[in-house]
């Protein structure tokens, strides 16, 4: 949990182990470097203060545990915690060349898919929708060798969520949708449980805020 310039306290959820683990390593570095500025301006250890990043670990949540506490804490107005989902930069970057647009704005997760592409899953037809474009691309030309592909769409996962739960609906397409994480995501949730032993990977009403 951090406080943000709006001082707000808020987590972050990644969607992808590297994302995590640059954005630690650029927090670590940077309490590094202002208890080091704190030193050399003549503050006592205890004034310059320890690095709340070092004995950080990165932990795994299932995305739909991820979505409710970032749903939740948007419907709620007056305080609180605060969660936002965080894509990687080059999911970031994809998605803005394919939009056109400046921007992603935070806490939106661009997903990438083609028109009527589907994959067999359990021996059912389903419309995957990619968290990474290059996978999209990949699982592409694993079934389609001779043909060029279309091009690559993009949607935004809340936005996506949003209609599927939508009371009322009558779109028969996103019965058949399917989130394809990351191929990397399942080896790395089970090196993140090995590394946590017996701890749980997320504490609810527990947090550590760092100023």
């Amino acid at each position: 949990m951090v406080v943000g310039e709006d001082a707000k306290v808020t987590g972050y959820f990644f969607t992808s182990y590297g994302e995590a683990e640059r954005i630690l390593k650029i927090a670590q570095a940077s309490a590094d470097k202002a208890i080091k500025q704190a030193k050399a301006e003549g503050k006592s250890d205890e004034e310059a203060g320890t690095n709340p990043w070092k004995m950080a670990r990165i932990s795994s949540v299932p995305l739909d545990s991820a979505v409710t506490l970032v749903s939740k804490s948007t419907a709620s107005f007056g305080g609180g915690n605060y969660f936002r989902l965080a894509p990687s930069e080059q999911d970031i970057d994809d998605a803005l060349a394919l939009t056109g647009q400046d921007d992603l704005a935070e806490g939106k997760v661009p997903l990438f898919y083609y028109a009527d592409f589907t994959i067999e899953v359990d021996g059912e037809k389903r419309s995957p929708l990619y968290f990474r474009k290059s996978e999209l691309e990949s699982a592409f030309r694993k079934t389609n060798r001779t043909s060029d592909p279309p091009p690559v769409l993009v949607t935004e996962l809340l936005a996506v969520l949003a209609e599927m739960v939508k009371p009322g609906g009558t779109d028969n397409d996103l019965k058949t949708l399917i989130f394809v994480p990351p191929k990397e995501s399942e080896r790395k949730r089970i090196e993140c449980e090995k590394a946590g032993g017996n701890e749980p990977s997320f504490f609810i009403g527990q947090r550590i805020i760092v100023l």
